[in-house]
């Protein structure tokens, strides 16, 4: 049965049976109205449609729902464009009530979803009024349509941006197919689609409500045309993948002989390369290597040349380095060096795996390399990177500047706020985070995918300033996402174990670095972590285990080993080996900026307790300024211990003075200046030593 609807009207025609006349219904009452009067009444309606039911009262049903979905989109667009107090609270009131009886928030949200708004702040001031009034549903769809606005802009700018030709087959308007794109597709489910498979499989439900073949056809054609545009990325992944299989006329010929085809090749190769990734993840090395002997071999026997098998080499290294696995990936990059060593992207990461050792002359000369044969982006960032590990901050920034466009970057804009940070410019920093957040609210596509860098920058920012609960909060929000990349997650993560040592919650802490321990065993920068964790657990023995002597080649964050373990004897009163650890060891440590500051204070830490004031002197005298309120507090503790030792009462006093002027808190530094108080100076070396396990250093 066919009935024809206004919904803006609340009006619904039935057909009368073997007439061409129609009896009019008020969905709203059920009641009919007179012919006549109706069509004075209703002759305004523009939005008429035919609508299909099995019978009468299922087409009332119909009309009736989508009544009440208009008038409640129609009222919240009036609500949002403004209204007088009182008025506004009267129509959210109404709008609750609907929507707790009457309607889907779903579909009022996909409604609401058709244009992006043009006065974001104006909805985020109704979503307020309503959570201030209880009108809970009301705020939780306002609240999401807010959200979701820089995707719809994304997806809208993609849509008006479509040339006229996939149009041409279509009867209707371009606003018109748009128009039945926010109706009934789902707009949601279709701004938070992930990649282009999901963006496509909603879309194609869109030909269920285009009858003809031809306009199916259309659609589907519309669809992938937008997806490539809402997701290039996939497509140059494509065709890297694709890239790989690239082979000569002989080798087709091969290969046509053999039987074989470039998709069995290539699924064939990524099988070896999962297999061998699967042994190096298992420590299975002679199984590895054996595995990774045939397959080179292999694909310089079948493409006669080298360019596969440097690419597989260079996609096994890269999963060795994700697995922390530096050993086997210097073995799959100096095997791709010997095949090509003109080849930009092995240079590249052969220089990123030099970087992560400390190897920084010979890092700088590899990205030299690889920008002389046409990789000038990523090897002047990675020459940037080099310099900011070195503690040069200010030449990296002008290195990062130097890139072109890099202002259009976010990469290399969040790496320049990082920069900021680390140089202690902190305000200019949290700016430099800001705003990157606010480019991806704007729907930005690269700066939406580093949206939660640029807000882990914010974090990092929080936790330098002792706002230890804003920074907690941060990480949280980021962890809980699901479009974290796992690498990020594990990092983030350990991150997130430092705030938590500083606020004491060791268990919480313990728990988390646990975890990422046990999926990346070869991370050993997590097991550092969790070892400075059981040191403030009081398991101190225990936590040696994470940190055993090593005697392989040092690297960019070895010196946590060192770091850590020397606190760790510290405690256990092994003192010979904590000084071996803390005095000779870190000596040599590839560290910079404020990080070698701290080192330093570790050292002295190893003097005091050792009674060699002048040695701490000095050591203490030559500290710069540290930027970090918890390191700084340390600092002056420490300071206050030596003064205390010397008798010093005039620096006493205002080092006590300085000390208490800090809105920093650190329950165990406090228990450390009472000590000193009371000239227990063992007592207060064991709260200084925790204040050091803490530090993320």
């Amino acid at each position: 049965m066919i009935g024809i609807s206004s919904s803006s009207a609340g009006v619904l025609l039935l057909p009368k049976p073997g007439t061409r006349e129609y009896t009019v219904l008020d969905v709203v009452g059920g009641e009919k109205q007179y012919p006549v009067e109706a069509q004075y009444l209703y002759s305004s309606a523009q939005d008429w449609e035919e609508i299909e039911g099995t019978d009468a009262n299922a087409l009332l049903e119909i009309a009736t729902r989508e009544y009440w979905l208009e008038r409640t989109v129609s009222l919240l667009r009036m609500a949002i464009g403004g209204l007088e107090s009182s008025l506004e609270k009267r129509v959210l009131a109404h709008v609750e009530e609907i929507l707790g009886s009457r309607v889907s928030s779903e579909k009022v949200l996909d409604s609401l979803l058709i244009a992006p708004l043009a006065d974001q702040c104006s909805s985020v001031a109704l979503t307020r009024s309503a959570l201030n009034n209880g009108f809970s549903a009301v705020a939780s769809i306002l609240d999401e349509l807010v959200e979701l606005q820089p995707l719809l802009r994304r997806l809208t700018d993609r849509w008006l941006g479509l040339s006229v030709a996939p149009f041409r087959n279509f009867p209707e308007s371009k606003q018109t197919i748009w128009k039945t794109v926010a109706e009934k597709c789902g707009m949601k489910q279709l701004l938070k689609a992930k990649n282009k498979n999901e963006f496509t499989d909603k879309w194609n439900l869109l030909v269920f409500h285009f009858p003809i073949p031809q306009l199916r056809s259309g659609i589907q054609t519309l669809g992938q045309e937008i997806s490539q545009l809402l997701f290039p990325q996939e497509d140059q992944e494509k065709r890297m993948t694709n890239s790989v299989l690239e082979k000569s006329e002989p080798v087709r010929r091969y290969e046509q002989e053999r039987g074989g085809s470039d998709y069995e090749i290539y699924e064939s190769v990524k099988k070896q390369i999962t297999a061998i990734a699967e042994a190096v993840s298992q420590g299975n090395d002679n199984k590895a290597k054996k595995f990774l002997r045939e397959l080179i071999q292999q694909q310089i026997s079948s493409s006669g040349g080298e360019s596969h098998a440097v690419k597989s080499l260079c996609n096994i290294a890269q999963r060795c380095a994700d697995m922390f696995r530096t050993d086997f990936e210097v073995i799959c990059l100096d095997e791709a060096l010997q095949l090509n060593s003109s080849d930009p992207w092995t240079l590249i990461q052969y220089g990123d795996y030099l970087k992560r050792v400390g190897n920084y002359v010979g890092a700088l000369n590899s990205f030299e390399k690889a920008e002389q044969l046409g990789e000038s982006v990523v090897a002047k960032s990675s020459a940037a990177d080099v310099y900011s590990q070195q503690g040069d901050y200010a030449r990296a920034i002008r290195t990062y500047k130097d890139i072109p466009n890099w202002h259009d970057r976010p990469a290399i804009r969040t790496a320049i706020a990082d920069n900021l940070r680390r140089m202690g410019r902190m305000d200019e920093s949290e700016a430099a985070y800001m705003e990157l957040v606010d480019l991806a609210k704007q729907g930005l596509l690269e700066f939406v995918k580093n949206e939660a860098r640029s807000k882990i920058g914010i974090a990092k920012v929080a936790k330098i300033r002792g706002k230890l609960d804003d920074a907690l909060q941060i990480y949280r929000v980021i962890l809980n996402r699901k479009d974290i990349e796992n690498r990020d997650r594990l990092f983030y993560k350990l991150e997130l174990c430092n705030v938590l040592k500083l606020m004491e919650r060791y268990d919480e802490a313990y728990s988390i670095v646990d975890e990422v321990v046990q999926e990346y065993p070869f991370a050993m920068q997590a097991r550092f972590i969790r070892g400075s964790i059981l040191g403030l657990l009081d398991r101190a023995l225990e936590g040696l285990g994470d940190l055993p002597e090593s005697s392989s080649s040092r690297s960019w964050r070895e010196w946590m080993r060192s770091y850590y373990r020397g606190l760790l004897l510290f405690k256990l009163k092994r003192y010979g080996d904590a000084k071996k650890n803390l005095v000779e060891e870190l000596s040599k440590a590839i560290a910079s900026g404020e990080e070698k500051a701290i080192l330093r204070m570790a050292a002295a830490l190893c003097f005091l307790g050792e009674d060699k004031i002048p040695e701490v002197d000095m050591i203490l005298s030559d500290i710069p300024t540290l930027h970090d309120c918890h390191a700084h507090y340390l600092y002056l503790v420490l300071k206050l211990h030596l003064a205390t030792r010397k008798k010093d009462l005039a620096m006493m006093k205002s080092l006590k003075e300085q000390i208490s002027g800090l809105q920093v808190e650190n329950l165990g530094l406090e228990k450390a200046v009472m000590a000193l108080g009371k000239g227990n100076f063992t007592l207060a070396l064991t709260y200084e030593t925790d204040a050091f396990l803490k530090l993320a250093a």
